[in-house]
């Protein structure tokens, strides 16, 4: 597969966020994770690699 055509960022990483994160980041489509709250953006740092921003 190549580069995606378009890329997404997830404003909300709780309760319906942290699917829509994974599921884009399966897809090879995510970009960015926003989010309010620093411990959920360090851990989806963590686990995806993706850039993070409040």
């Amino acid at each position: 597969m190549g580069r995606a055509s378009a890329y997404i960022a997830v404003v909300g990483a709780g309760y319906w966020g942290k699917n829509l994160v994974r599921n884009f980041f399966k897809l090879g489509v995510l970009h960015t994770v926003c989010d309010t709250r620093e411990e959920i953006l360090q851990d989806v740092r963590a686990k995806y690699g993706v850039n993070i921003s409040t």
